[in-house]
């Protein structure tokens, strides 16, 4: 017999827009929480982003709003009011991540629907937090990764400051925030009483920076950035090989002693320590790529596991690899991983597998700025 899931017969009022308050409320969803989400007349902005795969359906906007019921109301009208405050007497959790001051405006605030709804766990996703100088300053995922220092270690030495290539600033609030949800329901379930829960895209920034900070903290050197690599274990970086890039971790001597023998070079062993193993694996690969002409090794010639190849997501086959574990049963509305999966209203229906590598193709088409390609491309 089939368990129930985890958060069965939880209700959730998603309130939120953008990434990370629906990261949050997805987790939950996943979880098996009954989400309905609110959104505006004009839709959640996330709908237009990126490829539509259906009118006002997009792949941001599936990807963090899967298992969600919709609803959508006007807040700026006072009916559009009174039936959030419906929805929040009968509901465990809501989420928002309104401008700052728009909740307490329009009445909807954690001060309002806590009176309406005592066990209520009321979730606030903010841009700087509750307190401090900045509370009252929007904020979005790029300018936290600029404001928080993340941009200062992404990319390459000497080139402009990159912007990590997903939206992680956001994902991870939502994460926190999801966290943040199930510690207050088992407080509200201890003490019956309302709790409110707030996260911050800064805090998350802060987060992720952290070891950086604390590094520079403890030593006064500025952190610089790092490509595919990082300062503090070698070789852990990305090397252009004869059939593509590779990523090559080997952060212990025993790892690097199992590396220069699958090398053919294990006098590479006797280097010992970050920096001297990084160094001789330098050192050896450009005596093997012919001088330093950058032919490279075959990754998959030369070297075995655990160096990984980089492929991108316009790779047909990876991405399978990939989906056959999850994220195929997503787009086709599979629900193997989570017990069900309910799409919004405009995105019910199931999509084939034709319709899928359709998509694909269209994809692989952007990222190599050509027409899509036909079905015999895939």
């Amino acid at each position: 017999m089939r368990s129930r899931p985890l958060l069965d017969g939880l209700r959730v009022i998603d309130a939120a827009s953008f990434i990370a308050g629906p990261v949050a409320t997805t987790i939950l969803a996943d979880l098996g929480a009954d989400v309905v989400k609110v959104e505006p007349p004009g839709g959640d902005a996330t709908r237009g982003m990126d490829l539509e795969l259906a009118p006002g359906v997009s792949g941001p906007f599936l990807a963090v709003n899967r298992n969600k019921r919709g609803l959508v109301l006007d807040l700026k009208q006072p009916e559009g009011v009174a039936i959030l405050e419906r929805l929040a007497a009968t509901a465990d959790v809501l989420v928002e991540n309104y401008r700052p001051g728009v909740a307490k405006r329009i009445g909807v605030d954690y001060a309002r629907l806590s009176q309406i709804n005592p066990r209520l766990v009321y979730c606030a996703v903010t841009a700087f937090g509750a307190r401090g100088p900045l509370r009252d300053r929007p904020g979005y995922d790029a300018m936290m990764q600029a404001y928080g220092g993340l941009m200062s270690i992404n990319g390459h030495a000497g080139q402009e400051p990159a912007r990590m290539g997903t939206s992680v600033v956001d994902m991870g609030t939502g994460m926190w925030a999801a966290l943040g949800i199930v510690a207050a329901l088992r407080q509200r379930d201890a003490t019956g009483r309302a709790v409110e829960v707030s996260t911050a895209l800064f805090d998350t920034t802060l987060m992720w920076a952290s070891y950086h900070a604390m590094g520079y903290l403890a030593s006064g050197v500025v952190p610089e950035p790092q490509g595919s690599g990082t300062a503090m274990i070698a070789p852990y970086q990305a090397f252009p090989a004869a059939d593509g890039w590779l990523l090559i971790a080997a952060p212990s001597d025993a790892m690097f002693a199992r590396l220069a023998q699958a090398l053919g070079a294990p006098a590479l062993a006797a280097e010992k320590g970050d920096a001297a193993r990084g160094q001789a694996l330098y050192v050896e690969y450009c005596s093997q790529c012919h001088g330093g002409r950058g032919e490279g090794w075959g990754w998959g010639e030369k070297i075995p596991p655990p160096p990984v190849p980089i492929p991108d997501l316009s790779n047909a086959e990876h991405m399978r690899q990939l989906s056959d574990q999850y994220l195929f049963e997503i787009i086709k509305g599979g629900g193997e991983a989570v017990g069900r999966t309910r799409f919004m209203p405009a995105a019910q229906r199931v999509m084939s597998d034709e319709a899928i590598w359709d998509v694909i193709a269209y994809l692989r088409s952007l990222s190599r700025g050509v027409e899509a390609p036909g079905k015999q491309e895939r």
